[in-house]
């Protein structure tokens, strides 16, 4: 019994340093994955375990104004102004298999040939 369930991440933001831009996959942990063969298709709740998981890691419950969030079955969007510019993410989940994508973009450090 295995599953496939991850979530595709892209992350924005911006402060006095410029853009910057992230992408990457998260997966299962051992835990999620423990309670999906121990439940053997019975009340098992990993996925949802992964996906609040995965929003807690992303959404500020402190935010320093005002944050939105935006839920559909395919994922989520948040984002939220800061003092120096901006955070946002959106959240894509998959159960295709898929290989690990790692990206990071620092604009301005690009600019200043780093």
């Amino acid at each position: 019994m295995t599953t496939t369930l991850h979530a595709h991440i892209s992350t924005a933001g911006s402060d006095c340093d410029g853009p910057v831009y992230d992408g990457y996959i998260e997966r299962l942990s051992v835990e999620e994955i423990d309670e999906h063969v121990k439940a053997n298709g019975v009340n098992d709740f990993h996925d949802l375990h992964f996906k609040a998981r995965v929003l807690d890691m992303m959404v500020s419950f402190h935010p320093q104004d005002e944050a939105t969030v935006t839920i559909t079955c395919d994922g989520f969007t948040y984002s939220e102004d800061t003092d120096e510019g901006y955070r946002a993410a959106e959240v894509r989940w998959c159960e295709d298999d898929c290989a690990d994508d790692r990206f990071h973009r620092d604009v301005f450090a690009e600019q200043m040939g780093y």
